[in-house]
């Protein structure tokens, strides 16, 4: 037995040198696989994706940047993080996503301008929300203070 295995069954530490091993860190008796992630996307499920593409383009203020492959949108936000946007009607509506906005009171007028239905920015916690749903039912949700 492996000296991590023999100290995490007996309820002891792990040492330092017991802690890192093969890319994967132990902390107390829980594994934690170490990876670099590069990107983000976040990803709604939607059963008509024309109407989702109108809906996601008013919301992001563009059309989508790229169609990687039939019944598939997608948004680069940034560098490393974008929104995807599939068809699938067997799991549309099912999907969350929340983003961070600076500027939510911005977002909200504009929104509002193009005929988006919301309530506004609401108070939570230390923070606000402006809390969105596409036609399926999809919860966009915008943070920020």
């Amino acid at each position: 037995m492996s000296e991590l295995r023999r100290s995490a069954w007996s309820g002891e530490r792990p040492t330092t040198e017991q802690v890192t091993t093969k890319g994967r860190r132990f902390v107390g008796q829980e594994r934690i696989l170490l990876m670099a992630i590069s990107n983000v996307l976040a990803q709604a499920t939607v059963s008509d994706l024309d109407a989702a593409e109108q809906w996601y383009s008013v919301l992001f203020g563009r059309a989508p940047d790229a169609r990687p492959m039939d019944g598939l949108l997608e948004w680069r936000l940034g560098s490393s993080f974008g929104v995807q946007v599939f068809a699938e009607p067997d799991r549309a509506g099912r999907s969350s996503m929340v983003l961070g906005e600076d500027d939510l009171d911005g977002l909200a007028a504009r929104l509002a301008d193009a005929g988006v239905d919301h309530d506004g920015p609401q108070q939570v916690t230390a923070s606000r929300i402006l809390a969105l749903q596409d036609s399926d039912g999809n919860r966009v949700v915008f943070t920020g203070p």
